[in-house]
């Protein structure tokens, strides 16, 4: 009997080695695929496999049946200490360290692989998930989106008590949100919005999905989409993220103040497009030839002094079209000074500006149209950089009585810089007291200033003098007639040249 039992140990581990060397030559053949870039199917633990294939081998011999019985109980009993540590949780274990191992090593395809296994065996692994996202990330996979958004689901679908044993680590998931939606502020609001949820409320998921929420609401009222910004407003009311009834009563307030703003610039456009299509081209061949009746009535308009006394601010624009490559078109309405008393209450005095912009500034080609009477006003018109004339421009004065009849015109064409005439203006100027007789002559410039010039000459009598800084003296074609140009700095940026009076 004895000699039985030790020809079947001696068999058995005949059979054990046979495997374990079977076992060895593959792996190393799979190493050796492995290195040469191809694809290794994962093999499993063949252990316990090993020994269900010593129990047939068992069966199969012609032994004593009481021999071969104390046989298979060896092996069950060794069988049974292997299935120990091949648990599921022990075999979990083992993928999640290799994965970890992997994944430090930069073999990420290798690692992903490995974390999936993991997962399979224990599907409330964090961890796990946490793995294959920053394993998928590191390998630019084309599914990363959908990974996280699956997680997402799993995370909610756990149970309260697993979900909030692993809080931790699902916030860290949860705020990898950026990486994965890196180009749609949306994608990031619902994902932190359901993450919020998942983690019942987590102080640093709340911090950033309150943060992206007044992003997003911001860039809404920006774009004059006011119903779209209340509606996000709406939509987190409940998570108290937000103050939700200011934020509502501020957005409807400017929502009516951009309809305004939209209404009264719109007419703005279609008031001075002319105009500003031949200044830009230069084939204006009487600039003062141009109908602004209709800017004229809509400068001290309800709407106009309205919008200016909503106080919202110094400026108004708004952005009619936007070009590709070029900077966007669009209209502004400018306060400046001090206000004045009108119709029983107060308001600012403004200019209005249609042109080129960028990022909200004047930039560009742009004309200003100020009124300054009835049927009186000063157009300037020219190149802008950072919301102020900077280049070559040209500033227009028309000037009539009550009656509209026209008193004088003046046209000062030079450079411009920092909002103020620079060097050298050319001027053009008619006047009613010499009917059909065109003016021209120059000055110089600076930062605004006309240089002084002595108001008497040989070559000129100059009389009813009515400043004190003369800084030109304008002549005609014939030279049978002079006009004397005053000039002096004015407080008001909007009136910053010359010759107002």
């Amino acid at each position: 009997m004895k000699k039985d039992i030790k020809s079947v140990m001696s068999r058995i581990r005949e059979e054990e080695e046979k495997l374990k060397k079977e076992n060895e030559e593959k792996k190393q053949a799979e190493e050796t695929v492995e290195e040469n870039g191809e694809e290794v199917e994962e093999i499993e633990d063949e252990t316990i496999n090993d020994d269900l294939h010593i129990i047939e081998k068992l069966k199969a011999l012609n032994l004593n049946p009481l021999i071969k019985i104390v046989g298979v109980l060896l092996v069950i009993a060794g069988l049974a200490v292997i299935i120990v540590f091949n648990t599921p949780n022990r075999r979990y274990e083992r993928n999640f360290l290799k994965a970890e191992s992997l994944y430090s090593e930069g073999k990420f395809e290798d690692a992903l692989i490995k974390y999936e296994k993991a997962l399979k065996l224990h599907k409330d692994s964090l961890e796990s998930y946490l793995g294959i996202l920053f394993t998928k990330e590191a390998l630019a996979t084309d599914d990363i989106e959908e990974t996280y958004s699956k997680a997402l689901d799993a995370f909610m679908e756990l149970p309260e008590e697993t979900r909030m044993a692993g809080k931790a680590t699902i916030v860290e998931y949860v705020l990898h949100e950026k990486a994965i939606y890196s180009k749609s502020i949306e994608g990031r609001i619902d994902a932190l919005e359901e993450g919020y949820e998942i983690t019942e409320g987590a102080p640093d998921i709340e911090r950033i999905l309150k943060e992206c929420v007044e992003t997003e609401i911001e860039t809404e009222r920006n774009a004059g989409e006011f119903d779209e910004a209340i509606a996000l407003v709406e939509r987190f009311r409940d998570k108290e993220i937000l103050d939700s009834d200011k934020l509502v009563e501020d957005l409807n307030e400017e929502k009516g103040i951009y309809e305004l703003k939209a209404k009264v610039l719109s007419k703005t456009i279609d008031a001075l497009k002319d105009f500003y299509d031949c200044a830009k081209t230069g084939t204006c061949t009487d600039p003062f030839d141009t109908d602004f009746s209709a800017i004229l009535a809509l400068d001290g308009s309800a709407d106009a002094d309205n919008l200016v006394k909503s106080n919202y601010g110094n400026s108004y624009v708004y952005i009619a079209e936007a070009k590709e490559k070029e900077n966007d078109f669009g209209a502004g309405l400018y306060t400046f000074g001090n206000m004045y008393e009108k119709d029983g209450g107060y308001v600012y005095p403004y200019l209005f500006y249609i042109g080129e912009y960028s990022e909200g500034s004047r930039n560009g080609y742009g004309i200003t149209f100020m009124k300054t009477d009835e049927n009186s006003y000063v157009i300037f018109a020219g190149q802008w950089q950072n919301d102020v004339a900077q280049g070559q421009g040209a500033r227009y004065m028309f000037v009539s009585d009550s009656e509209g009849n026209v008193l004088y015109t003046r046209v000062f064409d030079g450079e411009w810089k920092n909002g103020l005439a620079d060097g050298t203006i050319n001027v053009t100027s008619t006047t009613s007291e010499y009917e059909g007789v065109v003016f021209t002559g120059s000055f110089t410039a600076t930062a605004g200033m006309g240089e002084e010039i002595p108001t008497e000459s040989e070559d000129y009598v100059i009389t009813n003098i009515r400043s004190e800084r003369l800084i030109a003296v304008l002549k005609s074609d014939s030279d049978d007639y002079a006009l004397s140009l005053a000039c002096w700095q004015k407080e008001s940026s909007a009136i910053d040249a010359c010759g107002i009076n």
